[in-house]
Formats: structure tokens, sequence, C-alpha cells
């Protein structure tokens, strides 16, 4: 499978304090990567590296196995991006109806079920100034997709969104897979996560991981989580350490999270511990996305 972008060696310093530092990143082409990271982790800035709208000081970013300067003076290759991205703007007496018919001259390309699944037929009429944060999210998408790209950039997509249009717009993401699209989605939403072929996690302008879901999860987390309420949470938490990778406590709870070792005791050997109350699940994106935030915090 080719790869639908391409970073090596890439610094981009935004703040005196941060550094985008990717030293190598390829994405496949046909898949959905999703972006995740504590805020100012460095998602948004390498999205718009992508798209060539931040210069690099050093190394390069290849669409398609095109410099993205390149691929972006060209306009039939230009035509192939689509992209949502923060602070997006319109002039606030515009319609939304001329919005997309300046989508429509400038792509030469239309699909209605995009604009309908985003619920475009209601806004048509209303100026920007008169749109709530989610119609102006929904307009962005539209822009975005709505002339099915082979690579769609979207940042945080469904932030604002009411959750029938986030699962509209999901069905819509996954129309687009199914069709060739690329999808690079920076999100702390689990089921974007869940939705997602490949996973990259930055941490402080850094990859920290990349992969599969599954795989990151094994690598950090385990497979497996257990959750018991006890009297004495701090001396139950030592023991459970035992067999965990991580454990935490909340009161009189204690959360334990870690592979075949803790699937073990926690079937067999925790009897004498007598919790009042006791679950065992598999580890999922949620607890990811928690961990993620845990480290920002620490």
């Amino acid at each position: 499978m080719s790869d639908a972008v391409i970073a090596a060696d890439l610094r981009i310093n935004r703040q005196r304090e941060f550094l985008l530092a990717v030293d190598d990143l390829a994405l496949p082409a046909g898949e959905v990567h999703a972006f995740v990271g504590h805020n100012g982790s460095g998602k948004s800035t390498f999205l718009e590296a992508v798209l060539g709208l931040v210069e690099p000081d050093s190394g390069s970013v290849r669409i398609f196995g095109c410099p993205v300067a390149e691929f972006r003076s060209r306009v039939s290759r230009r035509q192939a991006l689509g992209a949502q991205i923060q602070g997006t703007t319109w002039s606030p007496s515009v319609r939304v109806n001329e919005i997309l018919s300046i989508h429509r001259t400038h792509y030469g390309l239309w699909h209605d079920e995009c604009a309908e699944a985003l619920g475009m037929g209601e806004l048509m009429k209303l100026t920007y100034r008169k749109l709530s944060t989610g119609q102006r999210r929904r307009v962005d998408l539209t822009v975005a997709l709505a002339h099915r790209p082979d690579l769609a950039v979207l940042d945080e997509p469904t932030s604002g969104l009411d959750p029938n249009f986030a699962r509209n717009l999901a069905a819509l993401l996954q129309e687009l897979r199914a069709s060739g699209s690329t999808l690079l989605v920076a999100t702390h939403n689990e089921a974007e996560l869940n939705n997602a072929d490949n996973v990259v996690w930055l941490k402080n302008g850094r990859v920290k991981a990349n992969g599969a879901l599954w795989s990151l999860l094994g690598s950090t987390l385990g497979d497996v989580s257990v959750s018991l309420v006890v009297d004495r949470p701090q001396a139950v938490a030592t023991e459970i350490e035992k067999h965990a990778t991580t454990v935490e406590i909340a009161g009189d709870r204690v959360i334990g999270y870690g592979g075949p070792a803790l699937r073990s005791f926690a079937l067999s050997g925790m009897k004498h511990l007598r919790p009042s109350e006791f679950h065992i699940r598999a580890v999922n994106a949620g607890d990811f996305l928690k961990l993620i935030r845990e480290e920002a915090g620490a």
C-alpha cells in the first residue's frame, strides 16, 4: 500500500517553548489516521504542515509522493484536498448558500449526500454571523468533504456538533474511507478513535506512539481493567500493583490495568480482598484518552 503522507525530519518552531519534531512518519493511503494528544501537543501544527499552512524550519512533508508546496501549486492536485481546521471564518454577511456556491465553483464537484448528512438545507439562507458554533462546524465540514477529496484533514471535527450530526459525520467518513479516501483526524473523541485504522499519539511535539489502537492499548495499559470498591484502598492498590501495569485510587475504588497476570489474579486470587463491588472488562479507547489526559497533567 502506498503512503498518502510522509513526514521526514520535520521541525517547526512555533514558540520558544514548543518544537514540533517528527522524525519519520508514514501514513498509508486509504486509511483513517487519528491524531491524539493533550492540547498543545502538536496535533494542529502537524495538520497545518500537511496542508502547507505553516512552513517547516527544516525537514519535509510529502503528499502522495509530492512535496506539499508543489502539490498545492497544481490546481488539479489541490482539489484532491479537503480541510476543516480551527479558526476558519467567513465574512459575517455572507450566506451559507453563497459559501457552498463558491465551493462548487472552485472544486467543480458536489455530492448532495454530504450536504444532506450535515443538514445544509436548513442553513442555506442564513448569514454566517447568525450561525451557532455547531452550525459553523457543519458548514466547514461540508466545504471540506462535499467534493469527496482523496485526502481530508480534519481538526476535531465533532467539536460543537450535536449527537445526530456527529453520527452522520461518522457514517460519511466511513463511506469516504471505503471509497479510497485517506483521512487525518485530530480528536479527543472516543468514537472517532474507535473508527480509526491507525492512531498517532503526539506528546510535547513528538510522536510518542504510532499504530493500531489495540496495539497502543496493549503497550500502555494492557488488555483488561479491574475495578473494585474496598475498605482499605491503599493496601489493596499495593497488592494489585504486583500484577498490574497501572493502578489508580479514586476514593474507596481501586482501578487496575494490565494483561494476563492481572486477569488471572482478578478471576482467582482477589476473593481475599473482599470487595463490596467488583468489575472486570476489556480496556477501551476511553481508557487510552484518560491516560493521555493524566500524562499531560503529570
